[in-house]
């Protein structure tokens, strides 16, 4: 997903933190292009209508540098589908302070941890992962 606005990763970089799929193709060239090491300033999610939310999607400025950028495939580790290949488009992770930000640029939910590992990122030595998932305004209807 791409709720930036809803959990910003600038209120919490006093702990180790991973964000993993926040979905934005624009700003995964972004990093893409800059290149692994190089410190970056990108716009970052809320391009996603969310009428669930009652509140309007905005995008978030944030700096960091370019940790990791991979293809984003990865063998499903978890018991449905394990060893199939999960393919969450192109992928770079920005480091902002002690927070890692992975951003997809296909939507894919954050449900194995094989997906953290293949961007370098070792989900059981992280205090927190925040995951974003699908949210559904079917409660709307």
């Amino acid at each position: 997903m791409d709720q930036c606005g809803y959990v910003c990763p600038e209120s919490c970089l006093e702990c180790r933190q991973n964000f993993p799929g926040i979905f934005d193709p624009d700003a995964v060239e972004r990093l893409c292009s800059a290149g692994v090491g190089s410190e970056v300033t990108v716009t970052l999610g809320g391009r996603l209508a969310m009428p669930a939310l009652r509140r309007e999607n905005r995008p978030i400025e944030i700096s960091g540098r370019v940790k990791c950028v991979t293809d984003g495939r990865f063998k499903t580790s978890i018991a449905m589908g394990r060893g199939l290949m999960t393919e969450m488009g192109k992928t770079a992770v920005l480091s902002v302070g002690s927070v890692d930000i992975m951003v997809i640029s296909r939507h894919f939910e954050p449900v194995d941890p094989g997906c953290f590992r293949s961007v370098g990122i070792e989900p059981t030595e992280r205090r927190f992962l925040i995951c974003l998932l699908y949210t559904s305004d079917a409660a709307d209807e």
